[in-house]
């Protein structure tokens, strides 16, 4: 997903990835070098050729709970972006909103599902925080069965008949 060389992504995209390292404890525990957060900063042209915009994308984003460091990782994905002339920084997306994007804010003690973001609590807190808000709610929901009904079941073998598809659990 991150490579510029197989993902077609990159084809119509750019992304620069910066890692925070910790230089002395400072209370937190972390080592001298420790690794304690990380961003990409994301260029999307597909994105701003069709909306006809200038916007930068931040994503992959991830941080202990230290307000500091996750403003150094916003301020320097906003610095790349707008390097590259974009006016406005959103996220989080990683890649793109065709992958996992957005913020979990509310069901964090479930488990967390293919695509879509699961995240600590605290996130929320340190990127409004850093001056983000709220653009689109997107709702993701919970089906309390585990079984499907007989109609989808029936319909799905027939797809699979036709499209000579074979259908295995992981």
């Amino acid at each position: 997903m991150l490579s510029r060389q197989r993902n077609p992504f990159f084809q119509h995209a750019a992304a620069e990835y910066f890692l925070a390292e910790r230089r002395g404890d400072g209370g937190t525990g972390a080592r001298k070098g420790q690794v304690v957060g990380r961003i990409a900063a994301i260029h999307n042209r597909a994105h701003n050729d069709f909306h006809e915009d200038r916007v930068g994308f931040f994503g992959f984003f991830d941080c202990i709970n230290d307000q500091e460091v996750a403003d150094a990782l916003f301020e320097r994905a906003a610095d790349w972006l707008r390097q590259r002339d974009l006016n406005t920084m959103r996220g989080p997306t990683s890649p793109s909103t065709n992958d996992e994007c957005g913020l979990l804010v509310d069901g964090i003690d479930t488990p967390p599902t293919i695509l879509n973001p699961h995240n600590p609590p605290y996130y929320i807190t340190l990127v409004e925080r850093a001056g983000f808000s709220r653009a689109k709610d997107v709702y993701q929901y919970q089906s309390v069965s585990d079984s499907l009904p007989e109609r989808l079941i029936r319909a799905a073998r027939l797809v699979a008949e036709r499209k000579q598809l074979t259908v295995r659990h992981l």
